[in-house]
C-alpha cells in the first residue's frame, strides 16, 4: 500500500474547497437555508450544471467556523475503494492522522463492496472516537458516480451511519437516490434544494448585473431575463453581451441550455484574440489545468499568463487552488470548446489526448492515462496500460476501476486478448457479478480450444466451477 502521503497526493485538487470568485453575488437567502439547516445530518443540492451549486457551496463553507472535508468526486470514484480513500484523504486533510485503523482495514479488506459495512463502521466508529466537534463533508458532482451501485452502497452507508457530530452536504447535476433519504425524510433530517430554489430571482439578477457588469436593470427587465432564461446564470451572464451591445430589448431572444452552443460561439469565442482562442480549445481536453501540465502538453512556456488572462475575462473558469493555481472550465463552456475542437480538428483532439496520457503516465496517475487513451481512441494503449498496471491493481482491490477499463473497450478489442478477458473475469467476480464473470468465462473457453491456450483454459475452468 502507499504511504499517506503518496495517497493524499492523488486526491490533492479533489480536496481543496475552490476558489471564490470576487465579481460573483453572494445569494444569501440561499446561504441562510443552508445555515438554517446546518443541524441535520443531510442536505442535498441538485440542479443541472449553471445554477450556482458550487458558487453557493464555496460561499457557505466560507461563513462556518467548523472544519469543512471537502470532496469533489470523479468518474475514478466509481470504485468504492477509490471513493473510500478519497473520503479518508478528505477528513484527514482536516484532521490530521485521522483513519489509521480504516485505512488500515482498507489495506486488509479483499473486497471493499462485500466488507463494506465494517469498513464504513470502523470509518465511523473512528469519527466518533477521536472527533469530538462538529464537522461538515462535502460530497460533489454525486451524477459522476450514481452508475456504480457498489459506490453507491458505500456513500449510503456512511451517511445512514454517520455521527451526530458529522453532516453531510450532497451536490449532484440529477436527482440523488440513496435509499437512506427516506429514512432521513422520515426522521427530519435532510433537507433539499432543488432546480426550483437555486434558480436566479428577479432581485438577484438586477444585482448580479449591477455588480458584475455595471447594468442598471429595472425591477421589470430584471425579471423577465430572469423569466426568460428560467433563472439559469449561464444564460443570465451570456445575455448580457446583448444587454451591453443594445440596451434592454423587449424581444430579446431567450437564452436556454438548448441554444447555448450557439451563443457561446458567436458571442463569447469569437470575440477573443486568436492566442486566448487556441489556448482554450487545446486545454479544453483536461478535466483539470495547471501551468506546467498545460506548458508540456502545448509546447508553450506562457499557460500561466494565458490563465490568468482567461480568469480577468471572465470566461467560465474557476480557480481551485490558489496557492498552486488549478483551474477548471465551466462544464457547459469545455463541452462547447470540445465539441468545436473535435469538429474543427479532429487529428488534433486524438493526439492531444494521447499526449495527455502519456503525460499522466510518466505521473504514475492511471486512471487519467486510461481516460485520456479513451478519448483518443488508442485502444492499443489502453491495453498495454492495463496490461502493465492491471494485476497490481487487482491485487490492491481496485476490481472496479480494472473492471470500467476493461468495459470501456470495444468488444472486438476485448476478446482480441485472452490475458485480459480473465482479468475481466476475475474483476467481475470480485464486484459481486458472478452471472457476467461465469458468461464472460464460458465465451473464452469457446474460443481458447487449442493446446497452447491451455493454462488460459485451465483458469478460465477453474474460475468458472468456483
Amino acid at each position: 500500500m502507499a504511504s499517506t502521503s503518496v495517497v493524499d497526493a492523488e486526491f490533492t485538487t479533489k480536496l481543496l474547497v475552490p476558489r471564490r470568485r470576487k465579481d460573483i453575488i453572494r445569494r444569501q437567502r440561499l446561504s441562510d437555508l443552508l445555515h438554517n439547516n446546518i443541524h441535520l445530518r443531510l442536505q442535498v443540492l441538485s440542479a443541472p450544471a449553471g445554477y450556482g451549486k458550487t458558487t453557493l457551496l464555496v460561499d457557505f463553507v466560507n461563513d462556518l467556523d467548523i472544519p469543512v472535508c471537502w470532496y469533489s468526486l470523479d468518474t475514478a470514484d466509481q470504485d468504492p475503494r477509490f471513493f473510500l480513500e478519497g473520503i479518508l484523504a478528505s477528513i484527514r486533510f482536516c484532521f490530521n492522522d485521522f483513519g489509521q485503523l480504516t485505512q488500515s482495514r482498507l489495506f486488509m479488506a479483499e473486497d471493499v463492496a462485500r466488507e463494506a459495512v465494517h469498513l464504513i463502521g470502523a470509518l465511523t466508529g473512528e469519527i466518533h472516537a477521536s472527533i469530538p466537534d462538529y464537522f461538515l463533508v462535502v460530497i460533489e458532482d454525486y451524477h459522476l458516480v450514481e452508475d456504480s451501485d457498489s459506490m453507491k452502497s458505500l456513500l449510503n452507508l456512511f451517511v445512514d451511519r454517520a455521527p451526530d457530530n458529522c453532516h453531510i452536504i450532497i451536490s449532484s447535476r440529477t436527482l440523488v437516490d440513496l435509499p437512506t433519504i427516506s429514512k432521513l425524510a422520515s426522521q427530519r433530517q435532510v433537507a433539499s434544494l432543488d432546480t426550483s430554489c437555486l434558480s436566479f430571482t428577479g432581485t438577484e439578477v438586477k444585482e448580479l448585473l449591477a455588480t458584475q457588469y455595471d447594468l442598471r436593470l429595472s425591477d421589470t427587465e430584471a425579471d423577465k431575463l430572469a423569466t426568460d432564461t428560467e433563472g439559469w446564470i449561464v444564460g443570465i451572464l451570456l445575455s448580457t453581451n446583448s444587454l451591453r451591445a443594445g440596451g434592454f430589448q423587449k424581444e430579446m431572444p431567450v437564452l436556454t441550455q438548448k441554444n447555448v452552443f450557439q451563443y457561446l460561439a458567436s458571442e463569447v469565442y469569437d470575440r477573443q484574440p486568436p492566442d486566448i482562442q487556441s489556448f482554450l480549445l487545446m486545454s479544453s481536453i483536461l478535466d483539470e489545468m495547471e501551468a506546467e501540465f498545460c506548458d508540456a502538453l502545448l509546447g508553450l512556456a506562457s499557460s500561466r499568463k494565458l490563465l490568468r488572462d482567461i480568469e480577468s475575462r471572465n470566461l467560465f473558469i474557476n480557480r481551485i487552488d490558489a496557492k498552486k493555481a488549478w483551474y477548471r472550465y465551466h462544464p457547459l463552456f469545455r463541452e462547447f470548446l470540445q465539441e468545436k475542437l473535435l469538429t474543427e480538428q479532429a487529428e488534433s483532439f486524438a493526439l492531444l489526448h494521447c499526449k495527455a496520457a502519456l503525460l499522466f503516465e510518466q505521473r504514475q496517475r492511471w486512471n487519467e492515462a486510461v481516460t485520456h487513451f479513451l478519448r483518443a481512441g488508442r485502444y492499443d494503449e489502453v491495453l498495454r496500460t492495463i496490461r502493465t498496471v492491471g494485476e497490481d491493481f487487482v491485487k490492491s482491490g481496485k476490481w472496479a476501476t480494472v473492471s470500467k477499463w476493461v468495459e470501456a473497450l470495444p468488444r472486438h478489442v476485448r476478446l482480441s486478448d485472452t490475458g485480459l478477458v480473465l482479468l475481466h473475469a476475475q474483476s467481475l467476480i470480485h464486484v459481486g457479478q458472478v452471472d457476467e464473470a461465469a458468461r464472460v468465462l464460458t465465451g473464452l473457453l469457446g474460443r481458447v480450444a487449442s493446446k497452447e491456450d491451455w493454462l488460459y483454459r485451465a483458469k478460465a475452468l477453474s474460475w468458472r466451477s468456483a
